[in-house]
């Protein structure tokens, strides 16, 4: 990616919500230094308590997990919006 791209990066905050500790590790390792916070949920109930508490700027889901799925996760978050 190219370093203006990442640069963007560095004002916001961002949550990644998966179920794969593998794919969750290698998302951090590829995002997170860029970021100027980053914050990871295993499933997405608590995605919704880490976005209650942080208010991230972007998140990151994956669609299929226990629990609520990423797009029950959303459509809960939107509501607090």
């Amino acid at each position: 990616m190219h370093i203006t791209t990442l640069n963007l990066l560095k004002h916001l905050s961002i949550l990644v919500v998966e179920d794969d500790e593998i794919a969750r590790m290698m998302i951090a390792q590829g995002i997170k230094p860029y970021c100027e916070a980053y914050y990871e949920a295993k499933d997405g109930l608590e995605g919704l308590e880490v976005f209650k508490e942080h208010r991230v700027d972007i998140i990151v889901t994956d669609i299929h997990m226990p629990g609520i799925n990423g797009f029950e996760m959303m459509k809960e978050i939107l509501t607090l919006k």
